[in-house]
C-alpha cells in the first residue's frame, strides 16, 4: 500500500505535517503554539484532543465487504480523512468530514472524478469502533452497511 502523508500521526502530536516535521520544512512551531498553523494560517486550532480523540487515527476499514484503510487527523484546525480501498488500491482525500462529539456522529464524503458526492458516509463512534451506512450515486435510493475498528 502506498504511504499515506497521516500515517504516525497521533493525539497530541503536532499536526499540519508528518510527525517531526513542519510543513514548511523549518523550525516552526505546532499549531497553536504561536497562534497560528505551520503554514501560516491563521484560523484557531483545532478543538483539544479530547473531544477528537476517538476519531483521529488509523481505523481498518470493512464498507459493504470491501477491506480498506481509513485515516483522521488534524490540519490547520480541521479534522481531515483518507480513505484507502484494497480494491481501488490508492489513496482517496474525504471532503466534508465532520465529527460531533456530543453525539458521536461522523460523517464524510468520497468524491470521484466528476461526481463530488459519489458516496456520502454517517457513522455513530463508539469507543474503537464506528459502525453506519454509506449511498451511493450510481445506487440512487440505496445505502449500504460499513464499520471501521481501531
Amino acid at each position: 500500500m502506498p504511504e499515506d502523508p497521516y500515517a504516525g500521526v497521533k493525539p497530541g502530536e503536532p499536526r499540519g505535517a508528518k510527525p517531526d516535521a513542519t510543513a514548511d520544512g523549518g523550525d516552526a512551531k505546532p499549531d497553536g503554539a504561536d497562534g497560528r498553523t505551520p503554514s501560516g494560517d491563521s484560523r484557531k486550532p483545532a478543538p483539544d484532543d479530547t473531544t477528537l480523540a476517538s476519531v483521529i487515527g488509523t481505523w481498518t476499514l470493512d464498507g459493504n465487504g470491501y477491506p480498506g484503510v481509513l485515516r483522521f487527523a488534524v490540519e490547520g484546525g480541521v479534522l481531515v480523512g483518507r480513505l484507502y480501498y484494497e480494491v481501488a488500491k490508492t489513496w482517496e482525500t474525504l471532503t466534508d468530514v465532520k465529527y460531533v462529539p456530543a453525539t458521536g456522529e461522523l460523517t464524510f464524503t468520497r468524491p470521484w472524478t466528476g461526481k463530488p458526492k459519489f458516496q456520502q458516509y454517517r457513522a455513530s463512534v463508539a469507543g474503537r469502533s464506528m459502525r453506519g451506512t454509506f449511498t451511493d450515486v450510481n445506487s440512487p435510493g440505496a445505502s449500504f452497511p460499513w464499520k471501521a475498528t481501531k
